[in-house]
């Protein structure tokens, strides 16, 4: 399951790479630390400001 704390946790690499949960939904980190979520009701990108 993807929670606040584990989405906090993530940081940007190299290079781009992603995190699931058991239900579908990833989130692809980006090394320009911006991150993408996916789910199946649609793609929403979010910036995230640090």
């Amino acid at each position: 399951m993807l929670t606040d704390t584990g989405l906090q946790k993530l940081k940007p690499g190299e290079k781009l790479y992603k995190r699931g949960d058991r239900d579908g939904m990833y989130v692809a980190v980006l090394p320009i630390n911006r991150r993408k979520q996916i789910s199946e009701s649609g793609d929403h990108t979010i910036k995230v400001v640090r």
